[in-house]
């Protein structure tokens, strides 16, 4: 029962705040008892429980989509691969990789989806768009959450903005744009850092506030993946970050871009043909 922990959280906060998909043919809450019974039915192998399962999926987009609320859509970022997790731990272990990756593309588009608003100002009938977002790991796959919000107008005197909040107390965070070749080989853009002049960076007691200036939209728009990386408050002094001891007391959170790419074209469309 203890194993199950995760989906009856899944449970709670779905039947209280979650909606209904539109094509379920029953009740959220039910849907969801429903799959908490068949995981831990043993005599039930996951084919015979895997529409359950998809229809819990749908909901669970519908929320990273269009709920309101931050915090929700923080949690059901990542109850896909809680539930992946639960699963597997059910079926015979020759069974764990197809199952995962099988839904490992819907896991990762649930995971990297930004909630987009589109919005009008009232006082001049200007449309403007906000993307947000919340990762939930850093890359070593711990537990964080660093918050990313992304604004533009259709005014052409402005220029976009982006603020990353991190829930440390850092001087001098990194982010950088990666990809990589036919090779696998990573390689980056230009680094964003406050020696660049292309961030500010605002620290109080327990939170950090990065703001982002100058072309980031463009590699946003162009690289695979952004990186964000500060050191801990505990670090010794080590002289360089290429030294080994002092990359163990280094953070960093990837972010997967195709998401954000794809929903911001979208948005950006949206505001330039706004009447």
């Amino acid at each position: 029962m203890k194993r199950l922990l995760p989906i009856f959280i899944i449970i709670f906060t779905f039947c209280t705040c979650g909606p209904k998909s539109q094509d379920s043919p029953r009740p959220l809450d039910e849907t969801v008892n429903l799959l908490v019974e068949s995981i831990a039915d043993s005599t039930l192998s996951f084919e015979e429980y895997q529409p359950v399962f998809e229809e819990i999926l749908d909901s669970i987009e519908d929320v990273v989509l269009n709920h309101p609320d931050a915090e929700l859509r923080f949690f059901a970022r990542q109850l896909p691969a809680d539930m992946l997790r639960e699963i597997c731990m059910s079926e015979p272990e020759q069974k764990h990789d197809s199952i995962l990756n099988l839904y490992n593309q819907r896991r990762r588009d649930i995971l990297y989806t930004w909630y987009v608003q589109q919005l009008v100002d009232s006082t001049n009938n200007a449309p403007f768009i906000i993307l947000s977002y919340a990762a939930p790991y850093d890359t070593n796959g711990n537990a964080t959450r660093v918050s990313f919000t992304f604004s533009e107008n259709n005014n052409p005197q402005s220029e976009p903005v982006m603020i990353v909040v991190l829930p440390v107390k850092t001087e001098n965070p990194l982010i950088l744009f990666s990809e990589w070749d036919e090779n696998e080989k990573e390689y980056s853009s230009d680094s964003y850092v406050l020696a660049n002049n292309n961030i500010m960076v605002y620290a109080d007691s327990c939170q950090t506030h990065i703001m982002l200036m100058g072309k980031f939209l463009n590699d946003m728009l162009d690289y695979q993946q952004m990186n964000v990386c500060y050191v801990n408050e505990d670090t010794p002094n080590y002289k360089t970050v290429e030294n080994d001891l002092y990359k163990r007391y280094v953070t960093a959170i990837p972010v997967d871009l195709y998401k954000f790419q794809e929903q911001y074209r979208s948005a950006h469309k949206w505001m330039q043909n706004y009447q």
